[in-house]
């Protein structure tokens, strides 16, 4: 008997002569609906259950993830459920499990109950909604569909009946709560609803479903363990086109193969058995590597995020073969003609990290994004760059538009890294970061301050990612080899339109105190004194503007410029003279997109001797400054100019960067 509370029924589920197993302790509420199986409807995240619910839109219905009973009861159990939403990634993910069926039942919500169980014993419950329970469902046809494929095979009750008969469901990802379910996975994941069931179905192709480890030199010869089902009879390996160097069938759902020989690139393993070949997909994909840089982020999912682009030059003289890579998405392969440039995108949608660069020439790669209407470059960098101590200059999460702050910490190497963030007068932050993967920390609103200390038990590549009212910046970390006694940076600006602030940070990594001169010409010069493991900022009076600024020191430091431009931000490392070079590169210049005002490429030279530098592009003409030592000049392409590589050439060693104007936005890089 169940107990009425207004529209609402609440009680036991049960049927004629139940057995002690099919009385469940259920929470599920019910609703009177008359067109039902059963009388009733549920009400406990019922619009999840039967695609009526605010993220239904989310369900990739035209991607089918063949997995295994086993492989989703080892997804870990949310420590919520949300009643009108779905959780990421198994509840927006259609997937198909080969099983065999072991018990069935109609339930009081009026669901079909199915148990379905492995070859190793392991179960988990799948569930065919009712149409009349699911009006307004985005998946109604395919209700409907499993409803009337099952129901000419058996007649579900409201007692458990026992079968055994192979299957192939598929159907949506969704937790459950646990509460006593006949076959439920210890994490309570199902399939709900069933989109679609076949009984006695065809031998199924063989199905990648992971790759350990999914990456090896492009010289072959990596072990590599591939994980998936159905490949009994497995007769060929192969990594894109190219036949495994060997491999062996270790069970129906795992094989070992070496990897072959291949170009630098990322391919998909496929496995073929009798019954056909494996699909493609992401969970597939092996990246032969080469010469490997990172970035920390990509992000094209974002509010405000409109383009993410990955930029390359190859300054040799041959050919080069590129893949970029980033969990979750497909990787990207290219080629490179000597002394070109091109760029990539993974597209909207996709958001995580890291992206990884790999090459079999010399290339240099940067990220170039657009946040709202403001502009962002930095360069990737390689994993002699990381460090197990580097520093950033200064935190805000304090200052008026200062939204976000993040630290992000990248592990270019084999062993997982434990990393501490710590700052003055804050609580550190400690954080896990496993072999090839990518994290990121931040301290509570409110605080602000400098330095930032990164330390970490492996080398890690850490970097800050700021957004300041609508812009975005980002700046990698340094390590204290990077300080110098002498730096420099190539322009300051507290004269023109819209420059709020030009402030030159000085960190000191040493032991000792150091007193540091900040210099520029037709200014008097600043004096600070920083303390050994602290970090200070000068600037120069309200009016002042040239280049270029010299960074002079009693002990090494690591200095810095961060300068706010209308409402956005951007900071830029110094560099000491050894950074100067004859030959260097900016990826792009633009000085014809919508919003770039200004492009210019900046020439400092630490010498003592005058150098005649040239900035070439190709299809314009080139532009010739002369530097005289100690000095700084600009140049840039006329109104209408956009492409690259930027190729700078110089008879003496300079330092180049480039300062662009994109909207009300600033971004300065350095060429390289």
């Amino acid at each position: 008997m169940a107990l009425v509370l207004g529209s609402v029924l609440v009680g036991l589920r049960f049927h004629p002569a139940p057995s002690a197993r099919d009385v469940e302790l259920e929470q599920d509420q019910l609703k009177p609906n008359i067109a039902a199986s059963t009388g009733t409807c549920g009400v406990e995240r019922w619009s999840v259950k039967t695609g009526t619910d605010a993220d239904a839109g989310l369900v990739n219905v035209g991607t089918i993830t063949p997995t295994t009973i086993a492989t989703m009861r080892s997804y870990p159990a949310p420590g919520t459920l949300p009643a009108n939403n779905r959780v990421q990634p198994q509840e927006t993910t259609v997937y198909s499990i080969d099983a065999t069926l072991i018990e069935y039942k109609l339930e009081t919500d009026s669901d079909y109950h199915l148990v379905i169980r492995d070859g190793g014993g392991s179960t988990m419950i799948t569930e065919i909604a009712d149409p009349a329970c699911s009006a307004g469902s985005r998946f109604l046809a395919s209700i409907q569909s499993s409803r009337g494929e099952f129901d000419p095979q058996f007649t579900a009750t409201g007692s458990f009946k026992t079968t055994s008969v192979p299957v192939r469901v598929r159907g949506i990802g969704f937790f459950d709560y646990l509460h006593g379910q006949t076959g439920v996975a210890p994490n309570g994941i199902e399939l709900h609803p069933v989109l679609d069931i076949q009984f006695n179905p065809p031998p199924a192709s063989a199905t990648v479903l992971s790759v350990t480890p999914n990456s090896g030199p492009a010289a072959g010869g990596t072990s590599v363990t591939i994980s998936g089902i159905n490949f009994t009879g497995a007769t060929a390996v192969t990594f894109g086109p190219t036949p495994a160097a060997g491999f062996t069938f270790v069970s129906d759902t795992q094989l070992n193969a070496i990897s072959p020989a291949e170009t630098v690139s990322t391919v998909d393993l496929i496995v073929t058995t009798p019954s056909g070949t494996s699909s493609i997909s992401i969970s597939d994909q092996f990246t032969f590597t080469g010469m490997t840089s990172y970035f920390q982020w990509f992000d094209l999912a974002s509010a405000g995020m409109v383009n993410d682009n990955v930029h390359l030059i190859n300054a040799g003289g041959s050919l080069a073969h590129v893949t970029i890579t980033m969990p979750g998405a497909r990787g990207i392969n290219l080629t490179v003609d000597a002394s070109a440039e091109i760029h990539a995108t993974f597209g909207s949608g996709f958001v995580g990290g890291p992206v990884m660069v790999n090459a079999d020439q010399p290339v240099r790669a940067s990220q170039r994004v657009q946040y709202y209407q403001t502009f962002n470059e930095v360069w990737a960098e390689n994993a002699t760059q990381a460090a197990t101590t580097s520093y950033i200059n200064w935190f805000d999460k304090a200052s008026a538009g200062m939204y976000n702050d993040n630290i992000h910490l990248l592990n270019p190497g084999n062993a997982s890294a434990t990393v501490t963030v710590s700052l003055p007068g804050a609580s550190p932050l400690t954080a896990t970061v496993a072999a090839g993967a990518e994290t990121y920390v931040s301290f509570p609103q409110g605080t602000i301050g400098g330095p930032v200390t990164i330390s970490a038990t492996q080398p890690v590549l850490a970097s800050q990612r700021v957004q300041y009212y609508s812009s975005f910046n980002e700046v990698w970390a340094q390590s204290a080899a990077q300080a110098a006694t002498t730096s420099y940076v190539n322009w300051y600006d507290k004269a023109s339109a819209g420059m709020n602030n030009d402030n030159i940070h000085l960190l000191n990594p040493r032991s000792v105190s150091a007193t540091v001169t900040v210099s520029l010409p037709g200014a008097t010069a600043v004096v600070a004194t920083v303390d050994a493991g602290a970090e200070g900022y000068v600037n120069f009076p309200q009016g002042t503007i040239g280049g270029p600024v010299t960074v002079s020191s009693t002990q090494p430091v690591l200095a810095s410029q961060r300068l706010q431009y209308y409402q956005t931000f951007n900071e830029v490392s110094a560099q000491s003279a050894s950074a100067a070079a004859t030959v260097s590169y900016v990826n792009w210049y633009d000085n014809a997109s919508p919003g770039m005002v200004n492009d210019n490429i900046h020439l400092l030279n630490p010498g003592t001797a005058t150098a005649t530098v040239t900035v070439s592009l190709t299809g314009s003409v080139s532009q010739i400054a002369t530097v005289p030592g100690g000095g700084e000049a600009y140049v840039n392409f006329a109104q209408g100019t956009i492409g690259g590589p930027v190729h700078v050439s110089a008879d003496q060693p300079v330092l180049a960067s480039q300062r662009v104007q994109y909207y009300s936005s600033f971004n300065e890089i350095w060429a390289a």
